[in-house]
C-alpha cells in the first residue's frame, strides 16, 4: 500500500470515529462546560488584632454580611474595647483595613453567654446562583458540664468569627447547629 491509499484509508477511519463519536460530543461539551448548582467557596478566618480570640463579639447575637468601611468601623467600634492589649498598651488598638471592592466580612456572633465554653466555628460556605450560606456550628457547654469540662469559666463571653469572603452582592444566609456534649 502506497502513502497516497494509506492517508486516505486513515481519512475514512477519522470520519467513521466522527460520526460515530457524533450524539455522545454535546453532552461531553456540556458536562465539562457547567458547574453544579451549589459549590463550596473559599473563605478565610479574619483576625483584626494580635489579640483576637474569638470571644470579643457584640452583646447581642449578631449575623451580617459588612459591604463596606462605615459598617465595618461601626462594628469594630463594639468588639475593640473587648480586646486586651498587653500591659503598655494606652491606646485603642488601630482599625483594621477591608478592601470592601474586593471583599466581603461575614460576621456571626452568638451574643453573650453566661460562662465559658460556647465556641463557633465554620462548617462551611457555598455558592448557588441566587445565594451565599454560611454553615456554622455553636458549641454549648452541657448542663451540669461546669466541673468536667477544663477551661469553664464563670466569667462572661462573647463568641464570633470573622470571615473574608470575596466579594459578593448575593444575600447570605446563615445557618447554626448547636451542639452541646452530654456530661452525665
Amino acid at each position: 500500500m502506497n502513502d497516497g491509499s494509506q492517508r486516505g484509508l486513515d481519512k475514512v477511519r477519522l470520519l467513521a470515529c466522527l460520526i460515530l463519536l457524533n450524539p455522545i460530543w454535546p453532552f461531553a461539551a456540556s458536562a465539562a462546560e457547567s458547574k453544579p448548582e451549589t459549590y463550596l467557596i473559599e473563605y478565610r478566618a479574619f483576625r483584626p488584632s494580635l489579640y483576637f480570640t474569638g470571644n470579643e463579639g457584640p452583646e447581642i447575637a449578631t449575623f451580617t454580611a459588612v459591604q463596606s468601611e462605615p459598617e465595618w468601623r461601626k462594628l469594630w467600634a463594639a468588639l475593640e474595647p473587648r480586646l486586651r492589649g498587653d500591659m503598655r498598651q494606652n491606646a485603642p488598638h488601630p482599625f483594621p483595613r477591608i478592601d470592601f471592592t474586593r471583599k466581603t466580612l461575614l460576621v456571626a456572633a452568638l451574643g453573650t453567654k453566661p460562662t465559658g465554653g460556647y465556641s463557633l466555628s465554620v462548617e462551611s460556605i457555598t455558592e448557588s446562583p441566587t445565594s451565599i450560606t454560611a454553615k456554622l456550628v455553636a458549641l454549648n457547654p452541657g448542663k451540669g458540664c461546669g466541673d468536667k469540662i477544663y477551661g469553664l469559666t464563670l466569667i462572661t463571653t462573647h463568641p464570633i468569627v470573622l470571615l473574608l469572603i470575596a466579594k459578593t452582592s448575593k444575600p447570605v444566609q446563615f445557618e447554626t447547629m448547636q451542639v452541646e456534649p452530654a456530661c452525665d
